[in-house]
């Protein structure tokens, strides 16, 4: 097993320390996340951390972890395991198949928010397209009153000019 060659107050420790370092760590994630309405998700969390606590209060109490379940088919046996170990594995487990399905319903949430913003400037581009249109019109329509303006003063100059 791991460190099994060091001493008994050093796994103690060791293991104390790790376990309580990664409690904090998955406390301060749960805190901060955006998962916060995601159930599943804390639910796996919190079994995971439920876990490494019960395995923690054994290893400062007694300085080891007691593991009392021995599943075998035949000559073939399982490691030995207790239930602080089936909260860690099935909370594993659970976080890697909410991973999944949240990533993929997250992928579908960017979809149509990207959908929703290819509709949004498509029709600020039409808004676009029209104020320039718009804009042309007048600047041809000015253009028009101009000539026209400029013509009357041509005619009404020789008018005056043959009035005289």
């Amino acid at each position: 097993s791991f460190l099994a060659d060091q001493s008994e107050t050093f796994r103690k420790w060791f293991f104390g320390a790790t376990g309580i370092v990664a409690l904090i760590a998955m406390g301060i994630f749960i805190a901060i996340s955006k998962w916060k309405n995601q159930k599943l998700t804390i639910l796996t969390l919190a079994c995971i951390m439920g876990g490494a606590l019960g395995n923690m209060i054994d290893r400062f109490r007694m300085g080891y972890v007691i593991d009392f379940i021995s599943w075998h088919v035949g000559e073939h046996y399982w490691p030995t395991f207790n239930i602080a170990d089936v909260f860690v594995t099935g909370g594993i487990a659970l976080l890697i198949i909410d991973l999944f399905v949240n990533h993929k319903e997250d992928d579908k949430q960017k979809v149509e928010k990207k959908d929703d913003a290819q509709v949004a400037d498509a029709k600020s581009e039409e808004a676009s397209d029209a104020q320039v249109a718009s804009d042309e019109s007048k600047t041809a329509a000015d253009d028009n009153k101009t000539a026209a303006d400029a013509k009357n003063e041509i005619e009404q100059s020789n008018n005056a000019a043959a009035v005289s």
